[in-house]
């Protein structure tokens, strides 16, 4: 067929799998049969193009050779990376025949890249991020020492992962995440000059806590903790409060989104002593204040509660972030305060909650940078203060749209709010109201399919 070069590219795009990330995770699956050592040693982005494109002047390595026939089908590496058969089938040497079925993935990716899966080369954005990608494999990758252009590389792969985290599903971060940490942690291992130190070990703590924001997220408590536990040793090693702050925030919204609220208020008690910028303690007050509000503890709760609205303010004055997840917006906090105020009750906590709530959506929607998570948590947390008045018709127009946030975008957050709230309608006072019940169904459908539920098999 003319428009695949390659029967590599057309059985990749008959299966769903060429796409790089998924592609991946069909490597991995075939490598567990062929050399459990094989897996996550997949070519990198460039070299899967020229794959695909035919653009090769010799046969891949033998055991790359040895995966690619596992994950279709036992045909020759040689025949994938020439023209298409009109009937694609064995050809050549080659293992013995096997369903596609067994190691194939055929889900059709979430949409997160710039390019056109079907082209035939990569887009030239594409060909930029491949090239960069191998550039910072090169500056990071294991050496005998490393040198401040290392830790330079390191602190732009972290900071391109925080933007990252705004913008891509949690799940696909996970893999760059530990490999970009490995390399780092391959790197301390050797005799390095201790000046270089600190900012290896800042990197490495970074790329923990955003592993265990992801794992969070994904409904892996567990990790989430082990990872969080990670970063801070990194922190103490590296004496970065910045990171101390993350980490302890990572740790306390684990706690939270697990029901330990006084764990939860602990945690971000313990990160408010390293808060200095406006923004790190609007995060750890917030933070503490929901937390201790959860636990019935009302004194602690107003208290972090006003710190965190005086912080508020000036970041709200302040120059927008640029460290992506790393930052926390006055829109981020409004939503924190909205939760809060339900969680406090009374008429005036809520009128002010639902206050809360649209300005962190109206700050949220103006804001390129925030996140799809983010706008999705007001609009829960706005529905959430209606409902605490009985407004269940103005609860239901803050959840429309909500309601189509797709699968993988459903983190932990976003689903245990979803939770509350059709909890809450279940509630005996709303067995009149006819909306009730398909609003309920249709929350309790969005807490169903969610991104810890739907995580690829590999």
């Amino acid at each position: 067929m003319a428009e695949h070069p390659t029967l590599l590219k057309q059985l990749s795009a008959e299966r769903h799998c060429q796409k790089y990330s998924i592609f991946c995770r069909g490597w991995d699956l075939a490598a567990e049969t062929v050399d459990p050592d094989l897996v996550g040693r997949w070519p990198s982005r460039s070299q899967h193009a020229r794959w695909l494109a035919g653009d090769v002047q010799t046969l891949p390595r033998p055991e790359s050779c040895l995966v690619l026939e596992e994950m279709f089908d036992g045909i020759a590496t040689a025949a994938l990376l020439g023209p298409p058969s009109a009937a694609p089938g064995p050809v050549g040497t080659k293992a013995p025949a096997r369903t596609s079925s067994a190691t194939v993935i055929v889900i059709d990716p979430p949409t997160t890249g710039t390019g056109d899966v079907g082209s035939t080369l990569p887009t030239l954005a594409e060909e930029i991020a491949m090239s960069a990608e191998e550039s910072s494999r090169f500056v990071t990758g294991p050496r005998a020492t490393a040198d401040d252009e290392t830790v330079a590389q390191l602190a732009a792969d972290v900071r391109k992962l925080a933007k990252d985290y705004l913008t891509d599903a949690p799940y696909t971060l996970i893999r760059p995440l530990n490999h970009a940490r490995d390399r780092v942690f391959r790197l301390i291992d050797e005799r390095q000059l201790p000046r270089l130190l600190p900012g290896l070990y800042a990197g490495a703590g970074r790329l923990s806590a955003l592993l265990a924001h992801a794992c969070a997220d994904l409904g892996h408590p567990y990790a989430a903790d082990s990872h969080a536990r990670t970063a801070w040793v990194c922190a103490e090693m590296a004496d970065d409060d910045a990171l101390r702050v993350y980490t302890k925030w990572v740790q306390s919204n684990t706690s939270y989104w697990t029901g330990d609220y006084a764990t939860a208020a602990e945690a971000a008690a313990v990160g408010r002593q390293h808060a200095h910028t406006p923004a790190d303690v609007l995060r750890l007050a917030s933070q503490q204040a929901r937390a201790a509000a959860a636990a019935a503890d009302r004194r602690t709760a107003a208290d972090a509660l006003a710190a965190a609205r005086d912080a508020c303010a000036a970041v709200a004055e302040g120059p927008a972030g640029r460290d992506g997840v790393f930052d926390f917006s006055a829109g981020k906090g409004n939503y924190y305060f909205s939760e809060i105020g339900v969680t406090l009750g009374g008429e005036e906590n809520w009128a002010r909650a639902a206050d809360d709530a649209q300005t962190a959506i109206t700050l949220l929607t103006a804001d390129p940078a925030a996140c799809s998570e983010f706008r999705a948590a007001a609009h829960i947390d706005l529905a959430a203060a209606r409902l605490a008045g009985d407004h269940l018709e103005g609860a239901a127009e803050a959840l429309a749209p909500v309601l189509n946030l797709p699968v993988e975008l459903r983190t932990a957050p976003v689903a245990g709010r979803a939770a509350s709230i059709a909890t809450t309608i279940a509630k005996a006072r709303f067995d009149a109201v006819p909306q009730a019940a398909l609003l309920r169904d249709q929350l309790r459908m969005f807490v169903a399919y969610s991104a810890a539920r739907e995580l690829p098999a590999a």
